[in-house]
């Protein structure tokens, strides 16, 4: 509000980051309907940045478990490795798979193995420290990207969660016997200032949980990329 009046003023004033204009003397019911349409702008602008941050978890995240989707993941992980190409720093990967989770579902249903996968979801982040991105990569597979973790690091944090699952049986519903779960973990490590892609540590990591599966689950396999 301003005893300012011209094209020119109105126009310095817009052009210098004010919503609206008004020039002295002014009638009060038109600073009421001004104010009023400043309000309603205020609210749909809110409403919008709000629609924005639902849609944008929307698009990166989990609905069952809450967790890190796969194409966030590879957004983190592609930061993570070039970091670790431009640094000194080695890059860690864990994909845990949930041993015989077919027959969760099979023989109690899907509600049943939603809850377990939200279980594990859960007791996975737990052990995850807090600058690791934990990610349901899909299906009963989740992914652990581990920044600044060393072989001996990654294989710590492996037994960790491997341990987690195996320590309690999951309740699925009231009057079922607790499920004994666990899983299989397959780790991958790069060593710094060495270049690989995304689906090169993902795939050493995948590679090495079927050796875990093999070895007869519930048990922990571990690749090193980069290292002599």
């Amino acid at each position: 509000m301003t005893g300012r009046q011209g094209i020119e003023n109105i126009e310095a004033a817009l052009d210098g980051g004010a919503d609206d204009f008004i020039a002295k003397p002014f009638d009060t019911r038109e600073l009421v309907a001004r104010i009023r349409v400043g309000i309603r702008t205020c609210r749909l602008e809110n409403d919008l940045r709000i629609a924005n941050v639902h849609l944008t978890k929307q698009a990166t995240t989990d609905p069952l478990t809450g967790l890190l989707n796969r194409r966030r993941a590879l957004e983190i992980l592609d930061t993570e490795l070039d970091r670790g190409l431009r640094g000194t720093q080695s890059v860690a990967v864990a994909m845990a798979d949930i041993d015989y989770f077919k027959n969760v579902n099979d023989s109690l249903g899907h509600e049943a193995g939603d809850r377990v996968l939200k279980v594990i979801a859960q007791r996975l982040q737990a052990v995850a420290r807090r600058y690791d991105a934990l990610v349901r990569w899909g299906g009963e597979e989740f992914l652990l990207i581990c920044p600044h973790a060393g072989r001996n690091e990654i294989r710590r944090i492996a037994e960790r969660m491997r341990a987690s699952i195996s320590a309690s049986p999951i309740e699925t519903r009231p009057g079922n016997a607790p499920l004994s779960i666990t899983i299989s973990i397959g780790t991958a490590v790069v060593a710094p200032a060495v270049k690989v892609t995304a689906d090169v540590i993902v795939a050493s990591a995948d590679q090495a949980l079927y050796a875990a599966k093999h070895a007869g689950r519930n048990s922990v396999r571990g690749a090193a990329l980069g290292y002599h």
